[in-house]
């Protein structure tokens, strides 16, 4: 909920800016440039098998990244570049201006598909997150991994 970390993954800021912000807003002891540096790094990169996983879901069904995320961050090889591919689409904040667990970033994805809440499973690591999309009728589940991942697709008869 941070204003800084919303301004950016709505697109709202620039990196320079946000870094900037980011350094007051934590009250952090060094620079905006440092901290840059540390957050370009934040991200570890996919699971290893998260893009078997995804390969693994029939193509019957759509597979769309609901995403808050910031183009410095998604546009790396090791994310967008393995992820892109095996999307139908992704929703991402910094291009849509819409963020979890706000109710329109949720029903962004639905007017996109034309479905009603009931027909997605909706999986994400974040507990705010799995209870406004279950508030708004999705099937949401947390999940801790690739492991726990695959295991909901199971469950819900998708692998």
């Amino acid at each position: 909920m941070s204003p800084a970390v919303r301004g950016l993954e709505r697109g709202q800021l620039d990196a320079a800016e946000f870094a900037r912000v980011a350094v007051q807003e934590f009250e952090l002891d060094y620079s905006a440039d440092e901290f840059m540096q540390r957050f370009e790094r934040w991200p570890m990169g996919l699971f290893d098998d998260i893009p078997g996983i995804l390969r693994s879901i029939p193509s019957d069904c759509s597979l769309a990244l609901l995403s808050n995320t910031n183009a410095i961050h998604w546009n790396r090889d090791d994310i967008a570049g393995m992820l892109e591919p095996l999307l139908d689409h992704a929703f991402l904040s910094f291009e849509t201006g819409l963020l979890k667990p706000d109710n329109d970033a949720f029903e962004d994805v639905l007017r996109h598909y034309q479905i009603s809440a009931g027909e997605v499973l909706f999986v994400d690591d974040n507990m705010l997150n799995i209870e406004a999309a279950a508030r708004l009728g999705f099937d949401a589940r947390l999940t801790r991994g690739a492991g726990s991942f695959r295991t909901h697709l199971a469950d819900a008869r998708i692998i």
